[in-house]
């Protein structure tokens, strides 16, 4: 919830600077939408990018418009934007699983141990914003067990007091590094989309580098290192090439 009204009031304060409004721009854009102008409807979303605001709304629409125009990669890229920002979002999940089914590539996923796994998929559900929150509760709570530690006169208070209050100072540092991490992968998540019908993957980076395999529109990539204007790619399947880096777009 408190997600979302971040990202309504920044779509609704005006860009006095530019003289854009995107409250009006994103009403327009929802009203194209729903008269089948899709086009138009993608043209005032990204209007309202360029100007520097989004919000989750903003994307999963977009990648709505763009689905409806049968652009399956970009609608993708939308949609895993509107992911970061709303991890929890069943709309966003589904919608993203629908288009997933679309693509011709299906890649499997190496494993990892379970205990990263655990790890990322906490840093992944909650937002940042949800982390500042839980983190700064726990660690009040902890100041009230600890305050309470130094001033109470009965021994089990006390030892009460004491290790909860250390335990909670220990989960509100533990919780302070998901904040950091999340906030980090938010705002670069290390992947990206294929936005291109298709591509061959290289060894190297160069058009001469061998053939490695094909990818196709839509198959989310791992961003490793970048030369010039070339880019290296590991798939979930653990696979790692060279593409060039305009038929990707980073999430």
């Amino acid at each position: 919830m408190i997600n979302k009204i971040i990202s309504l009031l920044a779509l609704v304060i005006p860009l006095s600077l530019t003289g854009i409004n995107t409250d009006s721009l994103y009403i327009a854009a929802n009203t194209l939408y729903q008269e089948g102008k899709y086009e138009e409807a993608r043209d005032n979303y990204l209007e309202i990018l360029n100007a520097g605001f989004f919000s989750t709304e903003v994307y999963f629409n977009l990648g709505n418009a763009y689905f409806r125009s049968n652009k399956y990669g970009l609608a993708r890229l939308y949609y895993e934007k509107a992911l970061l920002l709303s991890p929890r979002d069943p709309a966003i999940k589904t919608n993203l699983a629908f288009t997933e089914a679309l693509f011709p590539d299906k890649f499997e996923t190496v494993p990892v141990f379970f205990l990263r796994e655990w790890i990322i998929t906490i840093r992944k559900s909650i937002h940042p914003d949800t982390w500042s929150i839980i983190t700064l509760s726990i660690f009040v709570l902890a100041f009230v067990f600890l305050i309470i530690f130094l001033f109470s006169k009965t021994l089990f208070i006390k030892k009460t007091g004491f290790y909860l209050g250390t335990l909670l100072l220990i989960l509100s540092i533990i919780s302070l590094i998901f904040t950091f991490f999340s906030a980090k992968y938010m705002k670069n998540s290390g992947t990206a989309i294929l936005i291109a019908p298709s591509v061959t993957v290289r060894s190297a980076p160069r058009e001469t580098g061998k053939e490695l395999f094909i990818i196709h529109e839509g198959a989310k990539v791992w961003l490793e290192n970048s030369i010039g204007e070339w880019q290296e790619i590991k798939l979930s399947d653990g696979r790692i090439g060279w593409l060039p880096s305009s038929v990707i777009e980073k999430i």
